[in-house]
């Protein structure tokens, strides 16, 4: 009886020492292992990557990033903005034709004359012309046609009016751009024209009608049409080819 009652006290002195602590410890160990077992049954299966290479991966992924950030930038305050939907068409209604046509300004392809009457003093731009008005020798850079008093006056080539002035000396001139460098004036109307600045004309539409001339008021009453190219007098009866 004293045997046993020495391996009791032997192993009550066991666990009371260094025994205590081996048993924490396999307690530990089989507490954790617990805990890995639980932690790996939560993990997903691994992914068969294949042939995929890395930089293939990391496209996926950005398009995948792309897609997901495009599709939360379309939706602003609870609407969904449909700029970049797929099922967005273009409009089928075509722009005005004004949005689209650019007016050019018209060209004359063809001159006549603006006003029938017979020529009473010609161009020259080398000889010097008598001047019943001032009595003296002068250059006359245009030519007379005569017409009487309120004759219809018209414009001899398509165009637009660039300005319709009144002066002293030439009364009222209506100024016309021809096209291709050509500008035409029309001097000696009535100050009440009939068109105004900005104006685009065809040929044979009327301008004004005759009135007088102060710096050639000593002659019969006419129209004295003068003619600019590129900026130097020219013969109106050249240019529209009648001489």
């Amino acid at each position: 009886m004293s045997k046993v009652k020495f391996s009791n006290s032997r192993i009550v002195n066991f666990f009371a020492g260094k025994g205590f602590y081996l048993v924490l410890a396999l307690c530990l160990i089989a507490i954790g292992a617990a805990a890995w077992s639980a932690f790996s049954s939560l993990q997903p299966p691994p992914v068969d990557t294949g042939d995929l290479s890395t930089s293939d991966l990391t496209s996926t992924q950005s398009e995948t990033t792309s897609e997901s950030t495009k599709n939360v930038g379309n939706t602003v305050s609870g609407e969904k903005d449909t700029r970049y939907s797929s099922n967005t068409s273009p409009s089928s209604e075509s722009p005005p034709a004004s949005a689209i046509e650019v007016t050019a300004d018209p060209v004359a392809t063809f001159f006549v004359l603006p006003v029938t009457g017979d020529i009473i003093k010609k161009f020259s731009d080398t000889e010097l012309q008598y001047s019943n008005t001032y009595n003296d020798m002068r250059m006359h850079y245009g030519v007379d046609i005569a017409a009487g008093v309120g004759t219809r006056v018209s414009s001899a080539g398509d165009g637009k009016v660039i300005d319709v002035t009144t002066d002293p000396i030439w009364g009222t001139t209506v100024t016309i751009d021809h096209g291709n460098g050509i500008i035409g004036y029309y001097s000696g109307l009535n100050s009440k024209a009939k068109v105004k600045k900005g104006d685009v004309l065809e040929s044979g539409m009327e301008i004004g009608t005759i009135d007088t001339i102060p710096c050639e008021a000593n002659d019969p009453p006419h129209l004295h049409l003068a003619f600019k190219k590129d900026g130097k007098w020219v013969s109106p009866l050249k240019l529209m080819e009648m001489e």
